[in-house]
């Protein structure tokens, strides 16, 4: 690390330095346990938000060009559900150790890697995507060991095609992304890759691209997965205004710092590009807020090391302004944490839905609001049907026969339901009709029979 970058050489300062990767491995279990222990105290699921199901449910019904689901798929057969979470600890902590490997074998500058992994496992998004079976993070794992092949012996460089084979199939625009990543490598070790005469490099992306397009073959991934947690904008990528993932606002203003200076350096042209595609791929869909907060934590922390390289007057000052960016990632993370904390399903829903399963026959189907879809599959064990119109329906002319058309019998009510239609008037007030039953009731979820 650069003895300069937070001030003289003091004795936390070296013992940071020697302990870094130790600390961060500390930093990121904390990270983990946190929210983790404050469900088990509350009595809540482990396991929370509407993604996290989706791929649950994909993993019980995984097809063959489905291979990503696999890994996922065996696991549910050997762990029970609460041992999703240590998976999810594995896969983190594989994820970081690769990352190690690639900063020595990159031979990335270790202050600007401790920085960015400071400000990157404090943020809200990587917590949102870390704290749940989330796409990103399995994207993340994947391309970590396809690079951590790719970086290896020769011999060993051809195992990169499964991982990075893996990632791809999972929508279009993480094949886009991985193409670029695997491009951008090989175009940097081009010469190197000429001194060594290994050619054979160069033909993974084009083994990738086939093997993406005999997978085509069985089912054409979506361009983005969703349709859980797309909204966009940007309040969205700043935390402090309630987004459900994105970076803290002081880092953001780092970050444009960051990206002012970081045309100076040639070797950081294509990190422009790569901010420009995720950009782009954000408007259409704000699920892919978690690579744009990668991106902007990474010139976050160009701007965060020129900042304080620069020769203060005032040390007090320096001082005051390295608490005032800690505190705001601190703040960010710890206000965050209770949003996350209160993503469905809670304990009383998972108990609702399991009455379901318990109490109605497998072929009945259920009408609840599309956030609830994996939900009530993956629980309940029954089909699903979230018509809007169901809810638009202000008379009984009109719902019912959107109901026996859909040979609906049961609706699911949850709490945010009831928070987000109106009981005076609409499809809740219509439930007061005779054809509806009340046949169970919690204080976080109802059900209710359509004869």
């Amino acid at each position: 690390m650069r003895p300069d970058l937070f001030g003289d050489r003091t004795r936390i300062f070296q013992y940071f330095v020697r302990r870094r990767v130790m600390f961060f491995f500390l930093l990121l279990a904390v990270v983990l346990m946190v929210p983790i222990g404050q469900n088990i105290a509350a009595g809540e699921l482990m396991i929370r938000g509407e993604e996290s199901y989706y791929h649950l449910v994909k993993a019980q019904e995984a097809q063959w060009y489905e291979a990503q689901y696999l890994p996922l798929t065996w696991t549910l057969k050997i762990l029970p559900e609460k041992g999703l979470i240590f998976l999810l600890f594995v896969m983190t902590f594989a994820s970081l150790a690769m990352y190690f490997i690639l900063e020595r074998r990159l031979k990335i500058e270790p202050s600007a890697s401790s920085c960015f992994l400071f400000f990157l496992i404090l943020s809200p998004a990587f917590i949102a995507a870390y704290g749940t079976l989330s796409t990103a993070a399995f994207f993340t794992f994947l391309i970590l060991c396809g690079f951590f092949f790719l970086t290896s012996r020769k011999k060993m460089r051809f195992l990169a095609i499964l991982p990075f084979s893996l990632a791809v199939l999972f929508e279009i625009f993480y094949f886009m992304l991985t193409i670029s990543l695997i491009a951008a490598y090989l175009h940097r070790r081009k010469e190197r890759f000429k001194k060594e005469k290994d050619w054979s490099v160069f033909f993974v992306p084009l083994v990738i691209i086939i093997l993406f397009t005999i997978a085509l073959m069985g089912h054409e991934p979506p361009l983005m997965l969703g349709p859980f947690d797309n909204e966009g904008g940007f309040t969205n990528i700043i935390s402090d205004f309630g987004s459900s993932g994105g970076i803290s606002f002081l880092v953001l203003l780092l970050a444009f710092v960051g990206a002012m200076i970081a045309g100076k350096h040639p070797l950081l042209y294509s990190s422009y590009f790569f901010l420009l595609f995720v950009i782009l791929a954000y408007v259409v869909n704000g699920r892919v807020l978690f690579f744009l907060s990668l991106l902007l934590i990474f010139f976050a922390t160009r701007g965060f090391i020129t900042l304080f390289e620069w020769r203060w007057n005032f040390s007090t000052l320096k001082k005051f302004t390295a608490w005032l960016l800690l505190l705001g990632v601190l703040f960010s993370f710890t206000t965050f944490l209770d949003r996350f904390n209160s993503l469905p399903p809670s304990a009383e829903e998972k108990s609702t839905l399991l009455w379901i399963e318990d109490h109605t026959s497998k072929k009945e189907i259920v009408f609840s609001m599309k956030e609830n879809e994996y939900f009530i599959r993956y629980f309940a064990k029954r089909s699903v049907v979230s018509d809007p119109k169901i809810l638009a329906a202000t008379y009984i002319n009109e719902l019912f026969p959107l109901l026996e058309e859909n040979n609906i019998s049961i609706i699911y009510i949850t709490k945010d339901m009831r928070r987000k239609l109106t009981e005076e008037q609409g499809f809740l007030f219509l439930l007061k009709n005779e054809r509806f039953k009340l046949a169970h009731a919690s204080k976080e979820a109802e059900v209710w029979l359509f004869r």
